[in-house]
């Protein structure tokens, strides 16, 4: 005679909310290397895009209270904030862009840890779940190592100028 199949209850909502945060708190932490690996490949690509505006900056100094007071504290000349600040900011975008990217690639795999039917027995494999983490390591990498390569060509041509 066969037991019946062993039914688990449906997870409460708190923890499938423990499931989504529980990745999206790794997402998060993955994003810093990406972030921080585009902030420094991205200041040779800011020379390199806006050089024509770093060079015709005016001497009317930085913008941003944060640039002026940086300014004054590395005792910059207003020409050399003004071109400080356009590089920095340029950064920042691309850090930012760069960092919101993981987040969304988290989603799918968060969203799929949320909404699967019951906890796994210890050493149950759930395929889609795994399919979604890989693809979310992989886009990371992907993302890391293409600003390690934008990074080397951009740093080579501002030490080779």
């Amino acid at each position: 005679m066969q037991s019946p199949p062993e039914t688990h209850p449906a997870p409460s909502r708190w923890l499938r909310l423990r499931w989504f945060g529980e990745r999206y708190a790794v997402a998060h932490l993955v994003a810093y290397p990406p972030g921080v690996v585009a902030a420094f490949a991205s200041i040779p690509l800011a020379l390199r895009l806006r050089g024509d505006e770093v060079l015709r900056v005016g001497p009317d100094g930085a913008s941003y209270e944060l640039m002026q007071r940086f300014a004054e504290l590395f005792q910059l000349d207003p020409t050399s904030a003004a071109q400080t600040e356009l590089v920095v900011v340029y950064t920042l975008k691309v850090a930012l862009v760069t960092l919101v990217f993981p987040h969304l690639t988290a989603l799918p795999w968060a969203l799929a840890a949320a909404r699967r039917p019951a906890e796994p027995a210890l050493g149950e494999r759930e395929p889609e779940l795994e399919r979604r983490r890989r693809w979310f390591m992989v886009s990371m990498l992907g993302l890391t190592a293409l600003w390690v390569v934008v990074g080397v060509i951009g740093w080579v041509w501002v030490l080779t100028l």
